[in-house]
Order: structure tokens, then sequence, then C-alpha cells
């Protein structure tokens, strides 16, 4: 054994020895994860470009040792960077990493797997060299084949260092999305078995996809393999990620904190003003319409005064009645000033500043700071509203600027009209025809019901008496009667006259 080797081999057994006689796995823990998650965020929100770039390397460090602890770190970008930027990070740094163990397999093992194999070894390198991609895919697809097992293989066949690059990328972006997906909704997982969520379930769909892109690219004409596979595999993981539409609700517990005995009352007139001067009421289709193109510069200057205001209010120091109102009020306010600034769109999903490659919308940018934390419209909604409140018809009162949404109500919410607003909220969606229509055996439901199904008992039968107790008479004693088949519809054309 030559000296590059034998230093090799010293320092795998060092970092191999440190780590579990300094018990360093601990740190790599679902509970670990969970309860150092806070100081994560903040550690995220300080050094915006440091961070990730540190995440990346630990999972690098991770992966070229062949360490335990690969499905916490995915679960980690999920929980603290969201699923496209998540999936990003974890996956360059897993291939960064498979790269660097791939060489020192090679490094160490395979002249002496040339030696002991001679023929067989030639045959396995030439079949390697003419269908090294598929055959990689498939392992890298196929969950049951082990990561560092596939690394330290590859590297003592003759498996060109491209292929494996490019095959260990696009190969682990199925397995790599599942448990990030996963982290996005961290405070669900129990333990790393339960990896389950209707989200994952779906992305285990596609994985099964992508499992059969290498036998059906095997016969393609080798000039062609490569280029057709990676269209595929670009096509399949848009897709993929386009199956994670409805974000779980996954508390962000720093926002718990609240003054029972508060005393503090936000002011909310010059919202409420705002929607008494440009809010439709009363257009012909029944769904609240807002006058975007109307909006004077003073106006549109004014609610960002009022945004701001928002900004700058200590929220922990609020009762929960407070916050509630707050909060409705803020996610509200922050959509309309979103539409004004890019105005005019055909639908706010063409306002595509959120972080990450196939993530369209505005939901995931960090719009708003609120005492020192970043916050965007999906953290608000997914992390504040929904799961610290656990009321359904939180639904109702937020409004994303598309005539498929529940009205926007023509004033501010507060303390005393929350609970009024929210009951109108849910009659006026529920008895109109966007929210739920009969039409012969078929029971059409907005996409809201299927998205948040969870929110609202977690199956369609609990969806039904959900929409039954909104319903008047009439709609009510049908629903109670039916038994057909339910489908989904949502418009995300702009909210305006």
């Amino acid at each position: 054994m030559n000296a590059r080797k034998a230093a090799l081999l010293a320092v795998f057994a060092a970092v191999a020895a440190a780590f579990f006689l300094l018990d360093l796995g601990r740190y790599l823990s679902l509970e670990s994860l969970k309860g150092n998650r806070a100081a994560l965020e903040a550690l995220r929100d300080r050094h915006a470009f440091l961070f990730p770039a540190l995440f990346t390397l630990v999972y690098v460090f991770q992966t070229a040792f062949s360490l335990p602890g690969a499905a916490i770190l995915s679960l980690a970008a999920g929980a603290l960077f969201g699923l496209v930027q998540g999936t990003l990070l974890a996956v360059t740094g897993a291939t960064v990493g498979a790269i660097l163990a791939f060489w020192v397999s090679r490094t160490l093992l395979r002249d002496w797997a040339v030696k002991k194999l001679g023929g067989r070894m030639e045959a396995v390198d030439r079949g390697l060299r003419e269908k090294g991609l598929s055959y990689l895919l498939f392992l890298r697809l196929v969950p049951v084949f082990p990561f560092f097992l596939v690394n330290l293989a590859c590297g003592v066949t003759g498996l060109p260092l491209r292929t494996y690059a490019l095959g260990t990328f696009f190969g682990i972006i199925p397995g790599g999305a599942v448990y990030v997906n996963a982290g996005a909704s961290l405070a669900t997982v129990e333990s790393l078995a339960q990896v389950a969520s209707p989200r994952v379930l779906a992305s285990f769909a596609f994985l099964g996809l992508f499992a059969l892109l290498p036998a059906i690219v095997s016969s393609v004409k080798k000039r062609r393999r490569d280029g057709a596979l990676l269209k595929a595999l670009m096509i399949v993981a848009v897709a993929a990620s386009a199956a994670a539409a409805a974000p779980e609700a996954d508390p962000w517990t720093v926002w718990e904190t609240h003054d029972p005995r508060g005393e503090i009352r936000v002011d909310h007139a010059e919202w409420d003003r705002f929607l008494r001067k440009y809010l439709v009421t009363d257009h012909p289709s029944g769904i609240h319409r807002v006058r975007y193109g109307s909006v004077t510069p003073d106006d549109r200057k004014a609610l960002g005064d009022y945004l701001r205001g928002l900004e700058g209010t200590e929220v922990s120091r609020l009762d929960r009645e407070e916050q509630k109102a707050y909060w409705i009020n803020l996610y509200n306010a922050l959509t309309v000033m979103v539409v004004l600034d890019r105005y005019p769109v055909k639908s706010i999903r063409d306002i595509d500043i959120s972080p990450g490659l196939f993530r369209g919308g505005p939901w995931g940018a960090k719009l708003l700071a609120i005492q020192g934390r970043k916050v965007s419209l999906d953290d608000i909604e997914h992390r504040i509203l929904r799961p610290l409140w656990k009321d359904s018809r939180v639904h109702y009162a937020l409004n994303c600027a598309s005539l498929g949404c529940p009205n926007l109500q023509p004033a501010a919410y507060t303390p005393a009209n929350t609970e009024a607003l929210l009951e109108k909220g849910a009659r006026e969606f529920v008895n109109h025809p966007r929210g739920v229509r009969l039409e012969g055996n078929r029971l059409r439901l907005s996409s809201i019901y299927r998205w948040f199904r969870s929110d609202f008992g977690g199956s369609e039968e609990s969806v039904l008496r959900h929409l039954r107790k909104h319903a008047e008479p009439g709609l009510s004693e049908k629903l109670a009667e039916f038994r057909g088949k339910v489908s989904y519809d949502y418009d995300w054309r702009i909210n305006e006259p």
C-alpha cells in the first residue's frame, strides 16, 4: 500500500472514530432537529448566504465519509429552506459527497478489483461504458440500494466520472424530495419510518415513474440516449415539485408567545378605509373584487405605510384575539400590495418572486421582517394561522387575489368582529358555486377542500359535514343525500371587476 492510500485510510478511520466516540450522531437525530429548529432558523435569517453554503458542506462531509444522518439532513433541508431550495441544496451536497466517496473507493479498491476479477471486470466495465447511466439511475431511483454502498461499488468499476456525477445528481432528486417534503412539515413527523404525508406519497408515485425511465432510455440509440434522458428527468422533476401544491400546517412556535392580558390594540383603520373605497361587494358574480387599477398613488402609499406599521408591531405583546386579527389583515393587505406593485397581471401566480427554480407565485418570498424574523405569505398561512389557531374557517378569511378565493371582506378584522366575519365568509363561500356546486351525480368543490382536507377533518366525509354546517337548508339537504363523485377546481384569474 502506497503512502497516499495509507493516508486516506487513516483519515477515514480517524473521522469514523471521532464520530462514534464523541457521539456526534446525537446531533443528527429527529429530536435534536426539532429541538434546535428555532435556533437554526435564526442563524439562517442572519446569514442568508453563508448558512446555506455551510449546510451544503455538512452534507458533503457526511456523504463523503459515509456517516449516518443523511435522512435527518434532508429533513433539515426541507424544514429550513423549503421544498425547492432544500432539495437543490441536499441533492448538490449529496452529489458532491458521493463523487468524493467514489474517488476514494476508486483510489483504494480499483486496482485490487481489477487484479482479483481480471476478465470479468473488463466485461463489467464495457457494459458500464455502454449503459452505465441507465444502470446507475436504476440503482439511485430504487431506494432498496444503500446510497453509500452504491458510491463504493461504482468507484471500484470503470464507470466514467461524468456519467456517475450526472446519474447521481438526477437519480437522487426524487428520493431527496421525499425527505425534503417531509421536512417541510417537520412538526408532523414522529419518526423516520413515518415519513408518509400525502405530499410525500405523491413523491413516491413520481419515484416509480422515474424508475421506469432507464428501461425506456436503453432502447434509444446511443448517440441520443443521455440527452433524451436528461430532458425526461427535468420534465418529471418539475411535475414532482408541483405535487406539493399545498404546504402542511407546520407551527412556527415562536409566534405562540402572547400576552393574555395584553392591552395593545393594533390600528387597522387605514386597511378598513382602503377596503371600503376599492372593494366591489355588489358584483353580479357574487365575488368581491378589488379595483386595483383605480388605486391612487396616495392610497397606495398609505397602504404601504400601514404595512410598515404592522411590520413594527410587537406581536408577542398582543393577546390571542388581537394576534388573529393582526395576521389575517397582514396577509390580505400584503397580498393586495403585491398585486399593486406588479399590476396589471392576469393571475397572482404570474408574480413569480418566490425563491426556487420551479416555484411560482409570491407566497414563498420573505417580504416582511417582524420582530427580527423574515416572514412570507406562506409563513403567515401555513406556519402561523393554520397550525396555531386550528380554525378551518381561516381559509375563508385569507384572500389570494383570485376569483376562486373566498371573498375579501369589506372591513378589517378586529377582535370584536373576527368571529362574525369568519362565519360570514364561510356561508358566502359554501353557498356560492365556486365553493360548492352540484351537477347531476357529481359534486364540484373548490380545490381548497382538497389542498387543505386535513384542516376540514381529513376525509371526504368530514369535508361534507363541514359544508352542511355552513350551507343553506336546501343545499345542506342535498349534500346529506349525495352519493356521487367529487371533483375539484379553482379559478386563479385575478379578482378585479
